[in-house]
């Protein structure tokens, strides 16, 4: 028997949304598997995949087995995309590596002042042949990581996608990450969905945050959430963070221009057509003054990634345009996601997953550039030359979209 979100423990079968969501309810099911059988099964295939089970604050954490994300259906949240689809594989294993631990990232930036632990031994991550592969990941790297681990840059056609939906993977992710020898979780604040009948619960978990940081063992938090907008003041920059209204992080204007300079797509523009707004999510890496009052923090650093409206990752106002048309013609797909990898990788915009093969689409926006043309000239010739079917949009030529259905 096969089916998507169920999983075996010790020979009864849970849906892993009922797990998840209330996993004090299964403790000790949890607990019997691991003393039992060792793991779990994922029934999204037959053979069912094994699932790793960590103990985590008196709670049990549902994790892919190491290398074995291939192993799931394409649709499972186990899954993961291909190398040939991800800037995943462009790390050494000194960066990110998949172990029976956890899943071992060494971050660019130092989150503490102090070491934490000697990291045990890394497996390998798979790397594309002929790649440089980076010792450190970036903030956006991680971004890239946490959300392509969750299978946020996927869709298929159903319900949209909420920030409550996102959240809650995310910390599901950030459970399995140790990051220079630390949890990940211990660092980090995913904001929650907004919920009026909660707010004192969500801004005391944000306070209990904020109180941790400045000192040697936390000098760096890091918050995920949406980001509502930048207001100038002063002597300063507010950055105003969606869902937790009481959550404004401080920044330099010269800190925020060099960030908005970065990720010019997904700062947000309050004044943009509905068809054009996009959503900005980030990694916000922050600090305590400990002469501020109240709650608000200082930015440091942070990584920002442009969305569609269902958190779709986008790098383009025209890509924002395909996703939504592919959204609409009730199409299945993935947007690759670079990491830290640099441009010599060749990534598709989007990829059509409900077709077999897949089929790779391209959104062209700067034609006539010498170099632009350039590197188009390059993806096409690398699509043909590995017999990967394509489909191609350039607005300047084509202003109107048109979408194929599926199988034409």
């Amino acid at each position: 028997m096969t089916g998507l979100g169920r999983i075996e423990l010790a020979g009864s079968v849970v849906e892993l949304g009922a797990l998840r969501g209330d996993p004090g309810r299964y403790v000790a099911l949890c607990r019997r598997a691991r003393a039992e059988v060792g793991h779990g099964y994922c029934q999204c295939v037959d053979p069912w995949p094994r699932l790793v089970l960590r103990a985590r604050n008196e709670r049990f954490h549902v994790a892919r087995w190491p290398g074995d994300a291939d192993r799931h259906h394409p649709d499972c949240v186990f899954s993961r995309p291909v190398s040939a689809l991800s800037g995943r594989g462009q790390y050494s294993a000194d960066a990110l590596a998949d172990t029976e631990r956890g899943v071992l990232v060494r971050l660019s930036l130092a989150l503490t002042a102090v070491s934490v632990s000697a990291s045990p031994a890394r497996a390998a991550v798979p790397r594309t042949a002929g790649s440089r592969a980076r010792g450190t990941m970036t903030l956006l790297g991680l971004l890239h990581y946490l959300w392509e681990s969750a299978g946020l840059n996927t869709w298929r056609p159903g319900r949209p996608r909420t920030w409550s939906a996102c959240a809650g993977r995310l910390v599901d992710e950030i459970g399995d990450v140790v990051v220079d020898g630390d949890p990940l979780a211990k660092h980090t604040f995913v904001v929650p969905p907004f919920d009026r009948t909660r707010h004192d619960v969500h801004l005391g978990q944000y306070r209990e945050f904020a109180t941790r940081l400045g000192g040697p063992r936390h000098r760096l938090g890091l918050i995920i959430g949406e980001l509502d907008g930048l207001v100038p003041r002063r002597y300063s920059t507010q950055w105003r963070i969606r869902q937790l209204r009481d959550l404004v992080v401080y920044a330099t204007g010269e800190l925020s221009d060099r960030i908005g300079r970065s990720y010019p797509v997904a700062v947000p523009r309050l004044d943009a057509p509905p068809g054009e707004r996009v959503r900005a999510v980030g990694v916000y890496a922050v600090t305590r003054n400990p002469k501020a009052r109240g709650d608000h923090l200082t930015l440091h650093d942070a990584a920002l990634m442009a969305c569609t409206g269902d958190y779709v990752p986008i790098d383009s106002r025209h890509e924002l345009t395909m996703a939504a048309a592919l959204t609409a013609a009730g199409r299945r797909f993935l947007k690759p996601l670079r990491f830290d990898a640099s441009r010599d990788l060749v990534l598709p915009d989007f990829v059509l997953t409900d077709e077999d093969p897949p089929r790779v689409v391209e959104v062209y926006g700067m034609t006539g550039n010498a170099a632009y043309d350039a590197r188009t000239r390059a993806k096409r010739a690398h699509y043909a030359a590995t017999g990967q079917a394509l489909f191609e949009w350039d607005p300047t030529v084509s202003p109107e979209l048109r979408v194929p259905r599926r199988g034409e």
